[in-house]
């Protein structure tokens, strides 16, 4: 007797009055082809949504129109194109685009193309995944892997100058609608992506790099915290935690003001399912994005059987 166990990944909706925290209606599945889709980016309106697909056989970006329910491959290459994040008024999306050279080495390309598709245009050679741009579309957050150490970098778009952002390495950059705050996560090892012990941070941005003594901590170390998000009125810090065993999503409320922490967390959407939930995504291609109206994250319904096979003796 064996089991066989049947993973679908899928990217969820969730409806919210985003600066309240107030889920307004039942979460929906807004993609539902059998191959993995993961890394949902959502823009700041609601209505276009770019994500990861393997549906063709292959990781490409995908992009829906969530009014009309129309879906474009963006794009669709021999290569692998990952982490995709929209601009925020729907119009653009960066990716990450990896190739390998001749001598099998793996480089990556952060590229920005239309989200109708058509020719893209790189922004970044030799560098890791775009994180966030600003609303003003100026700026772009990303990484660069040194080595197996993480740099963060800010890039300002028009000139694709980049300078760095952070004295620490973050896997998780995310600008305020206004441009003047970033929040971020900080791993207890720099560079490694494992969610133990992660912690969220806020500091004001200006046009320097962030020292650490700018840190606002939002959480503590004795709990995962991850994937910080903001509220579009900049007041409420989206975030996924396992502080009550499980992996659900939470918002923190701040001072409009300092955007330190007011009072406690509260859970938005717990998902504490065995078959269909946010933990079954694993940490890898785990990602959630806020607008207006709604959250998008991503899911994996698991679905298994028990067999059984005669065997000659």
């Amino acid at each position: 007797m064996f089991s066989s166990l049947t993973e679908n990944g899928d990217i969820w909706s969730l409806p919210v009055d985003a600066n309240l925290g107030k889920v307004t209606g039942q979460p929906q599945r807004v993609t539902k082809e059998q191959g993995a889709e993961y890394y949902p980016s959502v823009s700041l309106d609601g209505k276009t949504l770019a994500f990861v697909s393997h549906r063709d056989g292959n990781p490409d970006i995908w992009t829906k129109d969530l009014e009309s329910g129309k879906e474009t491959s963006t794009v669709g290459t021999p290569t692998v194109e990952l982490h995709p994040a929209v601009s925020a008024d729907g119009f653009r999306v960066a990716y990450l685009s990896l190739s390998q050279t001749q001598g099998g080495a793996i480089i990556g390309a952060i590229r920005v193309i239309p989200v109708t598709g058509g020719i893209s245009k790189e922004l970044c050679s030799s560098c890791s995944w775009p994180l966030d741009w600003s609303s003003d579309e100026r700026r772009m957050v990303f990484n660069e892997l040194h080595g197996n150490q993480l740099v963060s970098y800010l890039m300002d778009v028009p000139t694709a100058k980049k300078s760095h952002l952070l004295d620490h390495p973050s896997p998780q950059i995310d600008f305020s609608a206004d441009g003047d705050w970033i929040t971020f996560v900080v791993q207890p090892v720099p560079g490694i992506a494992s969610p133990l012990g992660c912690r969220i941070f806020i500091a004001p941005y200006k046009s320097e790099s962030i020292r650490e003594e700018q840190w606002i901590p939002l959480s503590e170390v004795s709990t995962w915290d991850d994937k910080p998000r903001w509220s579009p009125d900049g007041n409420l810090i989206y975030f996924v935690s396992d502080r009550d065993g499980f992996a659900c999503i939470w918002a923190q409320k701040l001072d409009p003001k300092t955007k330190r922490p007011r009072e406690g967390a509260f859970a938005v959407y717990h998902s504490h399912e065995s078959r269909c939930s946010i933990k079954n995504q694993g940490y890898g291609g785990l990602e959630i994005s806020v607008a207006r109206d709604k959250i998008v994250f991503s899911m994996v319904e698991l679905t298994g059987n028990i067999w059984t096979a005669n065997l000659k003796s």
